[in-house]
């Protein structure tokens, strides 16, 4: 079984984070639409070598808002990705 977490990393990097998933027995890490500015070979460069991978690239939370209007901005945000 693998095991890949998304929670809130306050401002590390990419690399910063697999490196501390590393050490805590992960192997996946989620990918939300605030780490896709990167190009993929950009974000694959910085897991090398830390045995992690992406194990899922996630919508904005916001998709289940009850205001529509936050709701509308997500979707346009996901579809910006």
């Amino acid at each position: 079984m693998r095991f890949g977490v998304r929670t809130p990393f306050g401002e590390k990097t990419i690399r910063e984070r697999a490196l501390l998933l590393q050490k805590l027995g992960y192997e996946g890490l989620e990918l939300g639409s605030e780490l896709l500015a990167g190009t993929a070979d950009s974000i694959l460069k910085e897991l090398e070598g830390t045995g992690i991978t992406i194990s899922a690239i996630t919508g904005s939370i916001k998709l289940l808002d009850t205001d529509p209007k936050v709701r509308t901005e997500a979707i346009e945000l996901d579809r910006q990705r």
